[in-house]
C-alpha cells in the first residue's frame, strides 16, 4: 500500500492534470483502435455504412488515425502537457476525424448506437479544443 501511496500521485498526475487530459487519452485509444480495425479490415470501408470513407484509401486513414491517436497521447504526458496551444490543435484534428467517422453513422443506411456516440464523441473533442483553446490564451 506505501508503494501505491509514492507512486499513485505521480501516474495520475501525469495523465489526468486537467479538465481536457481524460478527454485526450480516451480519444487517443479510440483512434488507435480504428487504426487497428481499418488497418486489419480495410475491405470494410468499401461497405454502404463507412461512406464518408471514400475520399481516401484504407492506408491513408489508418495513418491519419495512428499519427493523430499517438499525437495525443504524446501532448497529453509530455512534460509540455500545459502547452495548451499544441493540445488544442491536436484536439482539433482529432475532433475532424470523429466528425468523419460519425457522418458514416448518421448517415448510414442502418440505425445504430453508434449515431448518436460517435457524434458525441465528436462534440466533447471539439468543446475540449475550445477549453485549450481558450487555455492558451496569454490573456488568461
Amino acid at each position: 500500500m506505501n508503494r501505491f501511496r509514492q507512486w499513485a500521485p505521480r501516474v495520475f498526475g501525469r495523465f489526468f492534470h486537467d479538465t481536457a487530459s481524460l478527454v485526450e487519452l480516451f480519444s487517443s485509444l479510440c483512434l488507435l483502435g480504428w487504426s487497428l480495425f481499418v488497418g486489419f479490415n480495410a475491405e470494410i470501408l468499401s461497405r454502404d455504412s463507412y461512406q464518408s470513407f471514400g475520399l481516401l484509401p484504407a492506408g491513408a486513414w489508418v495513418s491519419l488515425f495512428a499519427l493523430t491517436g499517438l499525437a495525443q497521447v504524446s501532448a497529453a504526458v509530455s512534460d509540455h502537457a500545459r502547452h495548451y496551444d499544441w493540445r488544442a490543435l491536436v484536439m482539433a484534428f482529432a475532433a475532424g476525424l470523429w466528425f468523419v467517422v460519425s457522418l458514416s453513422f448518421v448517415f448510414g443506411p442502418v440505425l445504430t448506437t453508434a449515431a448518436i456516440m460517435y457524434p458525441a464523441i465528436t462534440l466533447i473533442c471539439i468543446l475540449s479544443t475550445l477549453w485549450l483553446a481558450w487555455k492558451s490564451s496569454p490573456d488568461i
